[in-house]
């Protein structure tokens, strides 16, 4: 968040060199391509966003709700200058109604300012392509793929899904 201390040694700094590097290198010839993963927690269930699709992650700061029939918005903040609508990831997924407390916002790349609030940032993996894999029966919404990553099956969300599905839940009902 803009204004706000940056620890350049603590776990910010580490996931933020990270998610650099996974940029700088080219991928090995003859070998598979692999996928930058940032892994997280709703609710304790696994998941995760593909490095590519995101703008970066931030520490959440303040949100300001804001007034609106769409449970999953928390509100907006302050970032870069500008103000991004907050998305609670567990209301948007489905989860029991909750107040969140994010500590952590993936912001989303592309032309839409959004940030999507995470509780439980478990940091950066990547793994090989191949590796993900189509749900096996109807995934849930906004899930594009899954990956294991040890003993834990993640669900993969996809952005540009959930971009849309804000975007339409934003406009007003009927005409003006």
């Amino acid at each position: 968040m803009s204004g706000l201390p940056v620890d350049a040694s603590g776990p910010v700094a580490e996931l933020r060199k990270a998610f650099d590097e996974s940029f700088a290198a080219p991928p090995p010839a003859g070998r598979e391509p692999d996928e930058d993963l940032l892994c997280f927690r709703v609710r304790g269930d696994a998941y995760a966003f593909r490095v590519r699709e995101i703008a970066g992650v931030a520490a959440a700061g303040r949100v300001v709700p804001v007034p609106s029939r769409q449970s999953w918005l928390l509100g907006v903040a302050g970032h870069g200058g500008s103000v991004v609508p907050v998305v609670g990831l567990a209301g948007l997924l489905g989860y029991p109604a909750a107040r969140e407390t994010p500590r952590w916002l993936a912001l989303a790349g592309g032309r839409d300012p959004l940030a999507f609030a995470l509780g439980e940032l478990e940091g950066f993996r990547r793994v090989p392509r191949g590796d993900l894999r189509m749900p096996g029966r109807e995934p849930g919404r906004h899930v594009h793929r899954l990956v294991q990553i040890g003993s834990a099956v993640r669900a993969i969300l996809e952005v540009e899904s959930i971009v849309r599905f804000v975007k339409e839940g934003a406009r007003p009902a009927g005409r003006l």
